[in-house]
């Protein structure tokens, strides 16, 4: 929070209505103990459909009451970023879940696991799996943040090589999602 500076802050608390759709449900899935891996998923990918819609909005992609789909809001993300997303399609090769080879790949599959755990009649998703991707949507909504809250492009690049918890995932049966990790 110490590079983000006052009147960012202020700027963004300054719109509620706009981010508290992103940030209640990735925030909350850090207090709720006991909450199972797809819970957590689900809650980081509402967190990124209500960016992804706030983002394509903003550019005028969309306009209230109509949307994208889930993997179109994940491209719009992407596309805003200004720092790279290695470490979001960095996988977890320790835990035999290599990276992916692009953003869209990365997306792909993070859209797939969601489905899985959103959907009754799809599998539930392999539970090492959805932890690695949902820490990795958590390290997206966070990468996008913090040019929001004025944090310096370097900063940025230096926030983006560690993950969510300040570690690799490893073989947890659920992730640690922190959303002020990035801005720390």
């Amino acid at each position: 929070m110490a590079d983000s500076g006052v009147g960012n802050l202020h700027r963004w608390i300054g719109k509620p209505e706009e981010w508290t759709r992103v940030v209640g449900p990735l925030v909350a899935s850090k207090y709720q103990r006991g909450s199972t891996v797809e819970e957590q998923l689900i809650q980081t990918a509402i967190s990124i459909e209500a960016l992804g819609y706030s983002v394509a909005l903003r550019e005028g992609q969309v306009r209230r009451g109509t949307s994208l789909s889930f993997p179109q809001y994940l491209k719009r993300i992407h596309e805003t970023l200004d720092c790279s997303v290695k470490e979001v399609i960095a996988g977890s090769p320790q835990n035999e879940i290599p990276a992916f080879n692009n953003c869209e790949e990365w997306a792909e599959a993070f859209n797939e696991v969601y489905k899985q755990a959103k959907h009754a009649d799809h599998p539930l998703p392999d539970p090492l799996r959805a932890v690695v991707l949902t820490d990795a949507g958590a390290l997206l909504v966070r990468l996008y943040f913090a040019p929001e809250f004025g944090v310096e492009r370097e900063r940025l690049e230096q926030a983006s090589s560690t993950r969510v918890d300040g570690t690799r995932p490893t073989k947890s049966p659920r992730p640690t999602l922190w959303l002020t990790g990035a801005l720390q």
